[in-house]
């Protein structure tokens, strides 16, 4: 049913439509299909989407809960932030002191 989320995808906010995560048909056949029936539910957007149980999206989509939780995890995924580490944090202030120091 999905392919996964695309390299160099950009993230989409909450309130993103679900139109824009699923109706990429590169990314899930069906998907007009899928944000039909999903607003039939009252979801909106991919905040209200993500709140949904696999089980009850199961049974809204008459799909397996594996299929389902891949839905899911496909949403999380468009939406979370980004992994950023300690050292990353830390590389990139020591940058902006540099930066800073430069006009003292």
């Amino acid at each position: 049913m999905l392919s996964g989320l695309p390299q160099g995808r950009r993230k989409l906010s909450a309130d993103a439509p679900l139109e824009q995560l699923f109706g990429d048909a590169a990314l899930c056949q069906g998907g007009e299909i899928l944000v039909k029936a999903l607003r039939a539910r009252r979801l909106s957007n991919l905040k209200d989407f993500v709140s949904v149980p696999p089980w009850e999206l199961r049974d809204w989509l008459l799909i397996t809960e594996e299929e389902a939780t891949e839905l899911l995890s496909l949403a999380w995924a468009a939406t979370a932030a980004p992994a950023i580490s300690a050292w990353d944090l830390a590389a990139d202030s020591e940058a902006v002191v540099r930066r800073g120091s430069e006009f003292f």
